[in-house]
């Protein structure tokens, strides 16, 4: 008898921490479910201490034993801003053109997304904000008029709920696998034009208009979001645009202007407009980053496209710094213009190679459950790299696309006053949310990203709420301002 029920027991305890890990890789297990297995753990335990005969000793240990389970269960999944979450795992396909939702399943998905922010988003600690939920019945409402609830209309419904947040990293949508994309746009790329208006409206009109249906920090960088709307069907109908006949206005860097009109036979599927790029078609084989020295200049330019804090980034790092101290190059600038984010170590890898023996890199709360969890005293003790030492001038090339943790990379090094930062603000603010966790709506199957830290800027005594570069200008004249500034001809 006590062995039928110490093994019982020790299944059950064993069961949480199973599918703790199992929901990495196959989300969506409901949080009832693990609620019921630790209440079956208890129970378990009641039982072996009741009935199973056992010694004190057993009892004990079995208790301690169940305990330490239920609570390793329960904090795994209410106190786990990943729990559910796709971190792992390829979220599911749709074709969200097509898709039609009952008035119950659209309902269902946004319950799903008001549970999560209200789980994991730092601003929800103390209950939903007034303006979210007055956003949220107003969805809820308008949806149940329609006659007919299409994707596309709950994804508008979804952004005008989070949009309130002012968060740029708390956002939904359609995945860019999933999309399909404007056939010429590469070609129109490559010969230098960009979308000026669509139907005759000019880009900024445009997005006054739909302004409610974007997360942004910067407005450059809502702008360039829905510039990428622009040239997929997804997004034009997302933005409420006729894809059977929609005008372009494209305009070149010598001002010059070209219409053309474009129909739905005109997108093609991600896939294929990827393979049609053939400037991008070696991209997979391309490394995230690299260098070049220009040793006329004394220039060294470390371009970096993602933050991943590997070996093959650190080494790129060392050889560089290496060639740098060989060649007694005064000049190192990092490229940051198409940088998305990514682990934020990359700033801290690059700062032990300049003369610092400690650097401000802000503080952070962390969002767990209905706990939040500080992020020190928001000092770095510098590991320096003594036999490369980089004491030269620093500068840092950024865009609106610089965002996250290539914006934290140009906050380290302007609020240090490590060097100068060029070109556009970073696409959001120093003293805001990220750290996301993605879900996947149930019935639409859209994706949200919810942030789950609240970052606080590393020199908290500036009032600039964005890092403003030292030096404005476009984004794509920042290598050619960076020669002017150093006194070298632009190569």
């Amino acid at each position: 008898m006590k062995k039928k029920y110490l093994l019982i027991s020790a299944a059950l305890c064993l069961l949480g921490p199973v599918l703790l890990k199992v929901d990495s890789y196959f989300p969506h297990i409901p949080e009832y479910m693990m609620a019921l297995l630790t209440g079956l753990m208890i129970g378990a335990a009641v039982l072996f201490f009741l009935k199973s005969g056992g010694g004190i000793l057993s009892k004990i240990l079995v208790t301690v034993y169940t305990v330490l389970f239920a609570v390793v269960t329960i904090q795994g999944v209410y106190c786990n801003p990943y729990w559910n979450t796709y971190m792992n795992t390829e979220m599911e396909y749709v074709d969200i053109l097509g898709q039609t939702l009952s008035y119950r399943e659209a309902e269902k998905d946004i319950d799903y997304l008001m549970h999560y922010l209200k789980k994991d988003h730092p601003m929800f600690i103390d209950g939903v904000p007034e303006d979210v939920q007055q956003v949220c019945e107003k969805a809820v409402q308008e949806l149940k008029d329609e006659e007919t609830i299409t994707g596309i209309m709950l994804y508008r419904k979804v952004q005008n709920i989070v949009s309130v947040l002012g968060d740029a990293h708390t956002s939904g949508g359609v995945t860019q696998k999933m999309r399909h994309y404007l056939k010429d746009m590469h070609q129109k790329e490559k010969d230098g034009y960009q979308i000026t208006a669509v139907n005759g409206i000019g880009l900024k009109e445009l997005f006054r208009e739909k302004e409610d249906l974007y997360c942004y920090e910067t407005e450059s960088r809502a702008l360039s979001r829905m510039a990428t709307d622009l040239i997929t069907l997804e997004g034009l109908e997302f933005l409420d645009i006729d894809p059977d006949q929609v005008r372009y206005t494209f305009r070149n860097d010598t001002g010059e202007e070209k219409e053309a009109v474009y129909g739905m036979a005109d997108f093609i599927p991600y896939e294929e407009y990827e393979a049609a790029d053939v400037s991008d078609q070696d991209a997979d084989e391309k490394p995230f980053v690299s260098y070049r020295i220009d040793v006329p200049g004394s220039l060294a330019i470390l371009t970096l496209n993602e933050c991943k804090n590997s070996e093959e980034y650190r080494t790129c790092l060392q050889e560089m710094f290496t060639e740098v101290k060989a060649e007694n190059i005064r000049n190192v600038a990092v490229d940051l213009r198409e940088n998305g984010g990514g682990n934020s170590m990359v700033a801290n890898e690059f700062i032990r190679y300049l003369d610092v023996d400690t650097y401000k890199t802000g503080t952070h709360s962390w969002r767990r459950g209905p706990f939040t969890v500080g992020g020190g005293d928001g000092v770095c003790q510098n590991d320096i790299h003594s036999d490369l030492v980089f004491d030269g001038e620093v500068f840092v090339l950024t865009s609106a696309d610089t965002f996250s943790s290539a914006m934290l990379f140009s906050e380290f090094i302007k609020d240090n006053h490590l060097g100068r930062i060029i070109g556009q603000p970073p696409g959001n603010a120093p003293s805001g949310y990220g750290e996301i966790a993605i879900f996947q709506l149930p019935n639409s199957k859209l994706y949200v990203q919810i942030s789950t830290k609240k970052f606080m800027r590393a020199d908290e005594k500036t009032e600039d709420k964005l890092v403003t570069p030292d030096i404005l200008c476009d984004a794509d004249k920042a290598l050619e301002t960076l020669y002017g500034e150093i006194g070298a001809s632009f190569r």
